[in-house]
Formats: structure tokens, sequence, C-alpha cells
């Protein structure tokens, strides 16, 4: 619900369900990936992937325009490691 509300429907929310193309699909998983995060774009495709799915059966719409969409690549961050000091003191109180 809160993919839908806060990011999907204020990007996509004025287009009619069989006027979505695959590119308004790709701008919104960039601007996401851009301004929020890999992971929140890839669930909001993940969200409407499944939406178009549904509409399909209830034959809504003819097809699914987020299939034409891979997910963004997700970046795999180097894990931090603490120090002896700040292991130190996060042990102290414990």
């Amino acid at each position: 619900e809160i993919m839908v509300r806060c990011h999907i429907v204020p990007r996509l929310g004025g287009a009619r369900l069989g006027k979505v193309k695959p590119l308004q699909v790709q701008a919104l998983m960039s601007d996401l990936g851009d301004t929020i995060s890999t992971p929140t774009a890839n669930k909001c495709r993940t969200v409407l992937y499944n939406a178009f799915k549904q509409a399909i059966c209830w034959q809504l719409v003819a097809r699914n325009p987020v299939e034409a969409v891979d997910p963004l690549p997700v970046k795999k961050r180097e894990m931090q490691l603490w120090g002896p000091e700040e292991a130190a003191r996060f042990l102290d109180p414990a």
C-alpha cells in the first residue's frame, strides 16, 4: 500500500490503465532508483507487475507493460566492519 500511495500513484496515477507504456514504467523505475533507492524501485516494479497481471486476468488490459522493463541492478556495497574502539564502545554497556 505504501509503494502504491507514495511512489506509484504520484508518478503514474494520472495514466489510464490501458494507456500505460513500458517507457513510462522505465521512467518511474529510473526516477525512483535515482531519488529513493534501487530496492524500492524494484519493489514498485513487482507491485505494478502483479497489478497488471491481475488486470489481464480480469480482461481489463491485453498485455502487461511491466514485462518489457527489467529490474534495476542492485549494487552490492562493501561491508563496513567496526574497529576495536567501536566494538568496545558497543560492548561496554552490555
